[in-house]
């Protein structure tokens, strides 16, 4: 016999629990079945937990926004990635939405940042992208001076504080030549 039966103080229970023994099946105790359903409830919730703080955080920071970025231009498959964007000194923070890591998925240095072109989503990028964010595609210049460009979508007030804190210069530096970069209505 099973040592389940030592856990009923009731005659009847234990002759049940008996009963099932001899058919060959064991009734666990309740508290076995909402243990295990407690802890399955907490696996499960826990990495939609961490994301949902990491958001949280990224978010509480301040000058941070929600930026969406074209990962790869050059390659149709690739699409727009929701994020969040931070002012980090003289850099330009980016990270992924939802994802695990708490480090910035890249990072741009406004000193070798030039923005080519402020424009409208087209049909389909308005599909994806939040309604009324604006496109700025930023010419990267790398420690090894090689070129990237890179698209950003954000809001049109986010887009007037991005542009300003692009133009502006840290504290004793001359201001930077940027020019107005042309605007287009897509």
């Amino acid at each position: 016999m099973c040592g389940w039966s030592q856990h009923f103080d009731n005659p009847a229970a234990s002759s049940r629990l008996r009963s099932h023994e001899a058919a060959g099946r064991v009734v666990p105790p309740v508290i076995d079945v909402v243990v295990a359903i407690v802890v399955t409830v907490v696996v499960l919730s826990t990495p939609v937990v961490y994301v949902v703080m990491r958001v949280h955080w990224l978010t509480r920071q301040g000058g941070s926004f929600e930026c969406s970025v074209l990962l790869n231009a050059d390659d149709p498959s690739h699409a727009w990635v929701l994020g969040v964007a931070r002012y980090a000194g003289e850099d330009l923070e980016w990270f992924r939405y939802y994802a695990a890591s708490v480090r910035p998925w890249f990072q741009l240095n406004r000193q070798r940042c030039d923005v080519v072109e402020v424009r409208g989503p087209d049909e389909d990028e308005a599909a994806t992208l939040f309604p009324g964010h604006r496109i700025v595609e930023v010419q990267y210049t790398t420690t090894t001076d090689e070129s990237e460009r890179w698209q950003l979508a954000v809001s049109p007030e986010t887009l007037t504080g991005l542009l300003a804190w692009l133009e502006a210069s840290p504290p004793g530096q001359s201001p930077r030549g940027i020019h107005s970069p042309v605007e287009h209505d897509g």
